[in-house]
């Protein structure tokens, strides 16, 4: 098979020479010596040494019990305070009627009993067996014929001929070939190995020392700041020694008071009254 393809054909091994390297002037440089530890960082934020710590104002949290007992009146006990219960009157107008048995008895017939009446001779229905002497018959065989022998007999038939095919096809005892359609298609190429592109020797950019001054170093010198002075506040907030005092607000609010009498109702007294009034009429309008 030929190897030439469109591709081979069309895009043909161009040969260019190599372009001379280009180096650059000599005003950037590698400098060998190691590079200093001073950065921006820490020469813009500078140690400024042990610190003394902040004295804390803040009050000390220390409980102290009361000298005096707890009240025992709470808010509840001294908003609410026991009322004088008052007698309960007796109103006949006002009690609910009760109920009273009916004297008559109730009569012993429902709707129930009046609808079903009570039969007298009551027969269970027999139930319907189905006659088995005729259907199987006691101590008989069963019959040989079923459906499928009667259906299919046996009869004569004659056997199929295999068919054999022709003897134009067989198998060769020679040896497979390897070479397939893609190994012939796909024919390896040998080629030469390209050479790598090595820089050349040393240039004189790790001969000189770089430079340590930069735009930062230049622009934010090390500054150094006293400290400022300590300012205490005055001695006018303190904390008392003296236990807290057990009069609250609430306490003093709600003092406890006597008994309360019940507040008059001005409810009109619901209480009939009967009144027996006679009348005087002239003669003459009582014949009329």
């Amino acid at each position: 098979m030929e190897t030439m393809t469109t591709v081979r054909h069309d895009y043909g091994a161009k040969y260019v020479d190599r372009p001379e390297m280009i180096i650059p002037c000599g005003n950037i440089r590698t400098s060998l010596a190691p590079l200093e530890d001073k950065t921006m960082a820490r020469l813009s934020y500078i140690s400024p040494g042990p610190i003394e710590p902040v004295i804390s104002f803040k009050p000390i949290l220390e409980y102290r019990p009361s000298s005096q007992p707890f009240l025992k009146e709470t808010t509840q006990k001294l908003s609410y305070q026991p009322f004088v219960v008052v007698k309960k009157e007796f109103h006949p107008w006002a009690q609910k009627p009760m109920y009273k048995p009916p004297e008559i008895m109730m009569c012993g017939k429902t709707t129930y009993s009046e609808s079903y009446m009570e039969n007298d001779a009551i027969s269970r229905e027999k139930p319907f067996l189905p006659v088995t002497a005729y259907v199987f018959p006691y101590g008989a065989k069963f019959a040989d014929k079923t459906i499928y022998k009667e259906s299919y007999l046996p009869g004569i038939a004659e056997r199929m001929v295999p068919f054999v095919p022709c003897g134009n096809i067989s198998i060769s005892d020679a040896k497979m070939s390897t070479d397939t359609t893609s190994k012939l298609s796909y024919q390896q190429v040998r080629t030469e190995k390209r050479k790598p592109y090595l820089p050349l020797t040393k240039t004189k950019l790790a001969t000189v020392k770089m430079e340590s001054d930069t735009t930062s170093r230049c622009e934010y010198v090390a500054k150094t700041t006293l400290r400022p002075d300590l300012i205490i506040p005055s001695d006018n907030i303190r904390t008392v020694d003296v236990p807290l005092e057990g009069e609250t607000i609430t306490a003093l609010s709600y003092v406890k008071p006597d008994m309360i009498k019940p507040v008059r109702s001005y409810k009109p007294v619901m209480q009939y009254y009967s009144y027996k009034v006679i009348i005087d009429l002239p003669i003459h309008s009582i014949q009329a």
